[in-house]
């Protein structure tokens, strides 16, 4: 049995992650059943792309066949990269496009993943079931406090709302490697492990 319970939620269910909590825990909404599940991350694995929906932290864009989303443009154009803040309970997202809309308001189906330095993006849904690895190559484990190293000038995905000198809990690691951290001013943060460092 899951640490905080299984609730209405199934064992198999793909759910959405919603926010890491400082202390690494993570909601997690599964639509129809709860829309705020309270999940310990060790007991979570990423689900196949494509048998959910996006992610806090994922980097996403506005698909090409989109010539109008349904919430309109405002200051975002077509290709931009921006980084899902939050889902909300209808499955509507927030997405930051850095410089242009902090907040916009997006309908999940005319969205994708952005593909970033030849890689697919981040993992898009979580599922329970077997515990979450890290990656034993960076030394760096879910649960440690992290920083951006001071060598680094710019990380390899975008500083986001992170600044030089926070440190936030890395939560978990993506099929690819990516860290996911939670800062206090930006849940979710995606980082290379080559980046970061102990705090």
């Amino acid at each position: 049995s899951p640490k905080y319970g299984w609730g209405s939620v199934s064992a198999g269910d793909v759910g959405t992650v919603k926010s890491v909590e400082s202390d690494s825990r993570m909601r997690v909404d599964f639509p129809g059943k709860n829309s705020n599940w309270l999940a310990d991350p060790s007991e979570m694995e990423l689900a196949p792309a494509g048998s959910g929906a996006f992610s806090v932290g994922a980097r996403v864009r506005v698909k090409p066949s989109v010539s109008s989303p349904k919430y309109g443009w405002g200051s975002v154009s077509v290709n931009d990269v921006g980084t899902v803040k939050s889902v909300e309970s209808d499955s509507r997202m927030r997405v930051d496009f850095p410089g242009k809309n902090s907040n916009w308001l997006a309908d999940p189906s005319e969205m994708e993943l952005a593909v970033t330095a030849g890689t697919a993006s981040t993992p898009t849904s979580a599922t329970t079931g077997s515990p979450a690895q890290g990656t034993p190559s960076s030394g760096l484990a879910v649960g440690q406090r992290v920083r951006v190293k001071a060598s680094v000038s710019e990380p390899r995905y975008g500083w986001g709302s992170v600044s030089r000198g926070d440190v936030g809990v890395l939560s978990s690691f993506d099929a690819d490697g990516d860290a996911r951290v939670a800062f206090s001013s930006h849940d979710g943060w995606i980082g290379h492990p080559d980046d970061l460092e102990l705090a």
